[in-house]
């Protein structure tokens, strides 16, 4: 079935409404986003880390799209590189670090996170990607 113009532009609409709802969602009911700088409160949630992980997870489908990645393991080792690039450069070129001072993921000196949000920061984008339609049966 091909695809019209306007389930095409429903579709682009759909993907960030979705990473949206699910990084405000998450940022939320986890309770673990305040900052030593770059805080931006909007009631009881901090703005900054929903914004961000709104556009990693809609950036996901958009990049696999882009550099032809059909298999959830190369979806999954892009969004892999990708998080550890963006954590690397906030927490030690930009100085941004959590207010409760964890240590980092597996011991190493990136995503310094609580335990309980491993599961999150590991299988977040590839689930969004199968989420999303960005896999079709049998690839």
């Amino acid at each position: 079935m091909r695809k019209t113009g306007r389930r095409i532009a429903a579709n682009r609409l759909y993907t960030p409404i979705l990473a949206f709802l699910i990084a405000l969602l998450w940022v939320a009911l986890s309770g673990m986003y305040e900052y030593n700088r770059y805080n931006i409160w909007v009631g009881s949630v901090n703005a900054t880390p929903v914004l961000l992980w709104s556009a990693g997870l809609a950036l996901v489908p958009v990049l696999a799209r882009k550099l032809n990645l059909r298999t959830v393991r190369g979806v999954t080792l892009l969004y892999w590189f990708g998080l550890i690039v963006v954590e690397y450069v906030g927490y030690h070129l930009l100085d941004i670090h959590r207010i409760a001072g964890d240590s980092g993921m597996f011991g190493s000196q990136i995503i310094h996170i609580p335990l309980f949000a491993y599961p999150f920061y590991i299988l977040a984008g590839p689930l969004f990607y199968l989420l999303v339609g960005g896999c079709r049966r049998g690839e």
